[in-house]
């Protein structure tokens, strides 16, 4: 994380089976980094899906992160999705959680670098 990185706006996206399962993602402005826990112990990965959108609100870079109940609450630092630098103050980064190998998502939600 950079000392000179003021952050910008969080989000967060849940999945929820019930009231004490569910898999979650959380984006943190400042330093740019990603939250996953998946606390459904059901044999399936949470799945991450990242998109970055400049801010003249074109695409960027999208990326997709993996998370189990063995990994506990994983932190990964962005960067940029690739990993190769630092995202852009004022770029917005769209967050979602998923079931791996399926279609069952949470709602998109953005946040700002």
């Amino acid at each position: 994380m950079s000392a000179d990185d003021p952050g910008g706006l969080g989000a967060s996206s849940v999945l929820l089976r019930d009231a004490k399962t569910y898999y979650t993602v959380l984006f943190e402005p400042h330093g740019e980094e990603l939250l996953m826990e998946d606390l459904l112990a059901d044999g399936h990965a949470a799945r991450a899906e990242v998109i970055v959108v400049n801010a003249s609100g074109r695409f960027v870079e999208s990326d997709t992160f993996y998370s189990s109940t063995a990994d506990g609450a994983r932190w990964i630092n962005l960067g940029t999705p690739d990993g190769s630098g630092n995202i852009p103050e004022d770029y917005e980064v769209r967050i979602r959680v998923c079931i791996n190998e399926t279609s069952t998502c949470s709602w998109w939600e953005s946040g700002i670098a």
